[in-house]
């Protein structure tokens, strides 16, 4: 077995992107909006417009802030962890079951921690000999008309 162990893993997200317009339709109740409100109304129609027609780039920009921020939610959210199969065990319950295989005093010694709930420091060098570095990140636009990696 090599000294070293590494592995490289990527996690592609997959978000949909919608833009509400109905600000741009007229409502049958603007005329009983005082000026003030007209004038957001006028002002925020005039920015959803300009955005749409841009060709600066800026609205791509835009989404894929909203994007990110969303992604930035999603990553400690439950939902995000049951799409994965993430169980959330702890980690001496996930490695339960290579404990149990372990024989003589490393048994004990392991039982031994788990009876005075002092797992992490007894396993420690071993449970954290797992590193994880973000190297780069990167947020592209999926085409849907060609197939997608399984």
């Amino acid at each position: 077995m090599p000294d070293e162990f590494k592995k490289t893993y990527r996690l592609t997200l997959d978000f949909t992107v919608s833009i509400n317009d109905e600000i741009l339709q007229p409502s049958s109740d603007e005329d009983r909006l005082d000026d003030d409100l007209k004038q957001a109304l006028q002002a925020q129609r005039a920015l959803l417009k300009g955005l749409l027609q841009d060709k600066q780039g800026i609205l791509e920009e835009l989404l894929r802030k909203r994007v990110l921020e969303q992604a930035r939610f999603e990553a400690g959210s439950d939902d995000l962890k049951d799409l994965l199969l993430i169980h959330n065990l702890s980690d001496e319950l996930l490695v339960e079951p290579i404990i149990d295989r372990l024989s003589g005093s490393n048994w004990e010694y392991f039982q031994e921690a788990l009876d005075d709930e002092r797992f992490e420091e007894a396993a420690g060098e071993a449970i954290y000999a797992i590193g994880v570095e973000l190297e780069a990140a990167s947020l592209v636009e999926v085409n849907e008309t060609k197939g997608r990696d399984k």
